[in-house]
């Protein structure tokens, strides 16, 4: 079981290939478990293991000017845990049901069976990944172009400088990286020392955005 996701960039591959360099030591900042990264930049290639389970390919490709980056998620490993596990887990409560001969057991078992597959959420580790990759880019005034299958859909912009809960927002994700937990504390204490200055909360947000950098 996989999942892929694309985006282009218009950098060379070389320059692209850079910056994914540089957001790998990002990503554990954020909190995120990267394990066994394995880098070869002569086939421009990149794999890493996010937590115990799922594997992360990434590949750049060059297409003239611009570069494609392929992102494929390998969710096999994580999935034969789960199975695994529902296994021992049916075996062990079925022994135990008919040692005691108590079938509401097995109900406990169904319980909790669907209570750990329903955490297993491959979409939402694919989107929080691919979601940290385009603020990065962002970040780094590169605006990502969204690939699927039939060429390119859309594009992620930087948002409107007008936009403050778009703003604070990303002055959060910014500052998580650094304060990590603490971010959202250190962003409200910088607001409120520009409001004690008259500002509206919109224009502090809008004042301390464009000192990191982000409009």
């Amino acid at each position: 079981m996989f999942s892929m996701e694309s985006r282009k960039l218009n950098l060379s591959k070389d320059q692209t290939y850079m910056y994914l360099e540089r957001f790998i030591p990002e990503l554990k900042k954020m909190k995120v478990r990267v394990r066994s990264l394995v880098s070869d930049k002569d086939s421009l290639l990149m794999k890493m293991k996010l937590g115990p389970f799922i594997v992360v390919e990434i590949k750049v490709i060059p297409e003239g000017e611009w570069s494609l980056v392929k992102v494929k998620f390998e969710f096999s490993q994580y999935k034969s845990f789960f199975i695994f596990t529902g296994m021992v887990m049916f075996l062990m409560t079925l022994l135990l049901s008919i040692y005691l001969r108590e079938t509401k057991i097995m109900f406990f078992y169904l319980f909790i069976l669907s209570a750990i597959f329903s955490s297993y959420r491959p979409k939402e580790v694919v989107k929080e990944f691919m979601n940290h990759l385009d603020h990065f880019f962002i970040r780094m005034k590169i605006a990502p172009a969204v690939v699927e299958e039939e060429g390119i859909t859309g594009r992620v912009e930087k948002p409107s400088p007008a936009d403050a809960d778009v703003l604070y927002q990303r002055l959060i994700h910014t500052y998580r990286m650094i304060y990590g937990r603490n971010a959202k504390k250190m962003v409200d204490r910088k607001i409120q020392s520009y409001m004690k200055t008259g500002l509206s909360r919109e224009e502090a947000i809008r004042r301390l955005a464009e000192e990191e950098g982000l409009t």
